[in-house]
This record gives C-alpha cells, sequence and structure tokens, in this order.
C-alpha cells in the first residue's frame, strides 16, 4: 500500500496556529486547483517570455539592416571618391 499515492485531493491547513494551542480557523485548499493556478502562472509567464522574444527579433533585425545600409552607404561613397 502506498501512502504518497494515496493522498486525498482536498487537504485542511490551518491558517492561525498560537503556540500550545490547537487551530482556531482551518482553511480547505483544494490540491487541484493550486495546479491549475500554477499552469495559468507558467503560461502568463511563457507569453511574456515569448512577447520579449519577439520584440528583440524586431530589434536585431532592425539593427541588422541599419548596419547593411550603413556598408552599402560606405561601399558607395567610396565608389564615387575612387570609380577605378
Amino acid at each position: 500500500m502506498d501512502l504518497i499515492n494515496n493522498l486525498p485531493d482536498i487537504v485542511a491547513i490551518p491558517t492561525d496556529t498560537p503556540l500550545f494551542h490547537p487551530p482556531v480557523r482551518m482553511e480547505i485548499i483544494d490540491k487541484r486547483a493550486s495546479k491549475e493556478s500554477c499552469e495559468q502562472k507558467k503560461e502568463i509567464q511563457d507569453r511574456k517570455y515569448l512577447e520579449r522574444r519577439r520584440r528583440n527579433n524586431i530589434a536585431a533585425k532592425k539593427s541588422r539592416d541599419k548596419r547593411k545600409l550603413r556598408e552599402d552607404m560606405v561601399n558607395f561613397k567610396k565608389r564615387l571618391i575612387n570609380p577605378f
């Protein structure tokens, strides 16, 4: 008999635990609900990460295009000065 796999889905956790006294108030926490909220947090973090990556990719492409344009301008000016 495996005790870990047979734990209930709902666990009572004391919210007020004074020293040497039994818990005054108990709060019921549903493990499934906390798993769902954890998954929602992960999804939000994933969306934030993907949005940061998208903006970074746009900035990197803009920077590469700008550098290429500068190089082309330098080459063009160089040809004007020395056509041969």
